[in-house]
């Protein structure tokens, strides 16, 4: 995600002393004991988010994370806050290692149910971009990067 973010800063024009380095809010999805595992037991997890958002996969032996869509919105919520007050004004860039972060702030922002973000789920190298409503504006949108 770092090389990401600073291939998209020079593309974007934006100084690296602008490029926030981590945001541990911004890791990967913990899985438990998914993790790793193939594509078929991954969709037994999509199934599990959309049936209940508070569903954690099982979890593992090794104390790997083992995180429901909720405990990600918990997250995301961190993250917003955290920029509504350090960057209020500007448009800011995230960028992240895993899909569901994104889909799960997607979903939140565009006040989707939770259950339903996996269709807001990004391709690698793909980003959207997401207009939030400003105060006395009705609507959040989201769009296709160009």
């Amino acid at each position: 995600s770092q090389q990401t973010a600073a291939v998209l800063g020079r593309v974007l024009g934006v100084s690296y002393s602008n490029i926030v380095p981590d945001f541990a809010w911004l890791d990967p999805r913990g899985v438990g004991a998914l993790e790793g595992q193939q594509l078929p037991l991954l969709d037994e997890l999509r199934k599990m988010d959309s049936s209940d958002p508070s569903l954690r996969p099982p979890p593992a032996e090794d104390g790997t994370p083992n995180e429901s869509i909720g405990d990600l919105l918990v997250r995301v919520r961190n993250i917003v806050s955290i920029l509504e007050t350090s960057y209020q004004g500007v448009d800011v860039v995230l960028v992240s290692p895993s899909s569901d972060v994104l889909s799960v702030l997607a979903a939140a922002s565009l006040g989707d149910d939770l259950r339903n973000h996996a269709k807001y789920a990004l391709g690698p190298a793909e980003f959207r971009v997401i207009e939030l409503a400003r105060r006395g504006e009705s609507r959040t949108e989201m769009r296709p990067g160009p």
